[in-house]
């Protein structure tokens, strides 16, 4: 007695003609929809020896008014995958396309709960021996069913390249036979590293770009995530271009390979040399500040002043906060 198997599924030789036919009849439904002429067909395990000369049998008539072919028997048929070729033939004795149909025949043995007993993957590539060559998982249980998650060691993917790969996977059952192969896509994506920007540099339009690394240079640290972190560098009064519509130029170097970025632009600047501004007018406030220039004392005189705290901020030219402090009298010094 022997076992078949029809897309992984196992059953009896004696339940599997029935299958069979049960299948084929299905599929003649749709074969003969159009005509009611065909009578005749023929089929062939694993080698189609051409039309007309493969096993002829004569097709039944079933109440329905379809076509049922006749029980065809698996017997002598070697364990292991095989395919049946079928076809049917009309009145005017055209041949219909020809029909393949995957089996597999197994030895009768009852299937318990522990029929997979290995499983393997591959990446992109077939091993060059086959089933049984690609990568092991480990299986902590035997099933006929197992749903297993399995980590791929970083080294594997150290010599593939950037970009979309597929995964193949496949399992043993305790006959020593393989199932179909099963594959899955994933995509291989470069991770954060080491690297960090630790320089930029820039020169304004007017000026020549002399090359990386030779023009007006700050050293700044900033550390990946870069969508995230950013910095702030402060330029020199004496290294600013002055004027309307100026263009500044700027680009990062990173710290691993010392490359440099693309180089940026922000346009539309205006640029205007720092000059004394002691004194401002206002629709709510009015103040004067002397001496101008001053040396040791600066005298701040609100003429509204409204009883609020107010705030002193005094920087330097780059920006830099060198003294703040708070105002609560119309007189400060």
């Amino acid at each position: 007695m022997k076992n078949i198997i029809y897309k992984n599924k196992i059953c009896d030789v004696s339940n599997c003609t029935k299958y069979i036919c049960a299948i084929i009849c299905f599929m003649f439904c749709g074969i003969v929809a159009q005509s009611q002429t065909v009578a005749k067909a023929e089929y062939r395990f694993d080698d189609d020896k051409g039309f007309g000369k493969n096993t002829q049998v004569s097709l039944i008539l079933a109440a329905d008014s379809t076509w049922v072919l006749p029980t065809i028997s698996t017997s002598g048929l070697a364990v292991g995958y095989h395919v049946l070729y079928i076809r049917t033939r009309d009145s005017n004795k055209k041949w219909s396309q020809t029909t393949r149909i995957n089996i597999e025949i197994v030895a009768n043995e009852t299937q318990t709960k522990d029929s997979i007993i290995a499983a393997e993957y591959f990446i992109d590539f077939e091993p060059s021996g086959g089933y049984g060559f690609a990568t092991d998982i480990p299986l902590s249980q035997k099933d006929s069913s197992i749903t297993k998650s399995f980590t791929i060691p970083t080294s594997v993917f150290a010599s593939l390249p950037i970009g979309y790969h597929t995964i193949y996977g496949r399992v043993k059952n305790k006959l020593g036979l393989w199932s179909e192969t099963f594959r899955n896509n994933i995509e291989l994506i470069k991770s954060e590293d080491a690297r960090s920007v630790v320089k930029v540099e820039y020169f304004f339009s007017g000026n020549d770009d002399i090359g990386f690394g030779a023009c007006y240079s700050k050293t700044i640290s900033i550390k990946p995530p870069f969508t995230v972190d950013k910095d702030t560098f402060y330029i020199p009064l004496n290294q600013l271009t002055y004027g309307n519509n100026i263009t500044l130029y700027i680009r990062a170097k990173e710290s691993v390979t010392g490359i440099w970025s693309q180089t940026a632009k922000k346009g539309g600047l205006n640029v205007v040399p720092p000059g004394p501004r002691l004194a401002t007018t206002t629709e709510e406030n009015s103040y004067s500040m002397y001496p101008n220039p001053v040396s040791d004392h600066l005298n701040i005189d609100l003429a509204n002043f409204n009883q609020e705290t107010m705030q002193f901020i005094l920087t330097n030219l780059v920006g830099e906060v060198m003294q703040s402090q708070e105002i609560k009298t119309n007189r400060h010094k």
